[in-house]
């Protein structure tokens, strides 16, 4: 490997680190704070949706111009958020099949909403897992 080739590589390996950040900033501290986070009353307050597209048709169906805003920026954003997760999988994975990568994508994004869900931090929702394996 040439030392251009090594610059690219740690630059990728850098921009993929900080979209890992991003993430983890962007799906658990962007509601709360790191404190907050260990507080136990947090945890009283859950919301868990189980039912596939089940939050999707609630947008759509949904009266006011506030709700389709929102649902737009919803839908939307968990389909762009794991864009990066899929490209940056193809470009540094060996094996380079669809199924595997949406598996590894979904695995990821299931993992996230259990998180979300056992420490009580937004709304764990399939829909979710859904709009994510997309992106990916």
């Amino acid at each position: 490997m040439n030392k251009r080739e090594r610059i690219k590589t740690i630059f990728l390996y850098v921009v993929f680190i900080g979209y890992i950040v991003f993430l983890i900033k962007l799906l658990f501290l962007s509601r709360m704070s790191l404190l907050e986070l260990f507080n136990s009353q947090r945890t009283i307050h859950r919301s868990i949706n189980l039912i596939p597209f089940y939050s999707i048709k609630e947008y759509v169906l949904g009266g006011s111009a506030t709700i389709r805003r929102f649902a737009f920026s919803n839908v939307v954003g968990n389909i762009i958020i794991f864009i990066p997760l899929g490209t940056y999988l193809s470009l540094f994975k060996k094996d380079k099949r669809v199924k595997a990568n949406l598996l590894f994508i979904c695995f990821v994004s299931l993992s996230v909403e259990i998180a979300q869900g056992l420490l009580g931090i937004g709304t764990s929702d399939v829909d979710d897992i859904i709009l994510n394996g997309l992106g990916g």
